[in-house]
């Protein structure tokens, strides 16, 4: 699932032969699917396709429309988020977001999904077992008075088998504060606010060894 086919304008221009322009088809018979494709216009009635995901189904590639995908752009497949990058050995890539590390791309997210106006914060989630917190991961959780709704999401998308096996609302919350620090599967990151006042968190130090503790 989500697998790519040809996910950079590089790779796809290799096979093309032509310089093509990342985009996404709607309004076909599976129109609930995200259909990206590699696309080249030779005239007005003739296009050259090539999808980006490489579980693509032929019927989705003949759509009403197809909409160009800027750099910059995010977009979610499959319960997945992705954005559109650009470099010069490349051109146009497309990267899944293994890691959603900042307040506006958990924000993104939700909007994508239909869900706007949700402020977020990173929080810490915990079990309480005889008598103690035993982490669990962290989350990013939202709020939106005015919709009523609460809105979970793991910050690594690792997370989402792992969440699975608990009820959220039956975890312990503790928001990760600017300045404060988290460990997760051996690494340290840290919290920050950026100029907008939105929450990011990014790694602070390496792979930790073996037998080697921090205290939080």
């Amino acid at each position: 699932m989500n697998e790519f086919l040809f996910a950079s304008q590089k790779e796809a221009q290799v096979f093309m032969r032509y310089k093509p322009t990342l985009g996404y088809i709607s309004g076909g018979e599976e129109a609930e699917r995200f259909t990206a494709v590699w696309f080249y216009m030779k005239d007005d009635r003739n296009f050259i396709f090539l999808p980006v995901f490489a579980d693509t189904k032929p019927q989705e590639l003949f759509g009403k429309s197809i909409t160009t995908i800027l750099k910059g752009s995010y977009f979610i497949r499959q319960g997945c988020l992705f954005l559109v990058k650009e470099s010069p050995e490349d051109g146009l890539y497309v990267e899944a977001c293994e890691v959603l590390s900042s307040e506006k791309q958990a924000k993104t997210f939700a909007l994508l999904n239909g869900y706007k106006d949700i402020n977020f914060l990173l929080c810490r989630v915990f079990t309480f077992e005889q008598k103690r917190r035993n982490f669990v991961t962290v989350i990013w959780v939202g709020y939106s008075q005015e919709q009523n709704i609460l809105y979970c999401l793991p910050a690594f998308v690792q997370d989402y088998a792992l969440l699975s096996q608990f009820n959220l609302a039956s975890l312990m919350r503790e928001a990760v504060k600017e300045g404060e620090s988290f460990i997760k599967d051996g690494v340290l990151y840290q919290m920050y606010c950026d100029e907008d006042k939105e929450f990011y968190f990014s790694q602070k130090m390496s792979i930790l060894k073996p037998n080697q503790k921090f205290r939080l």
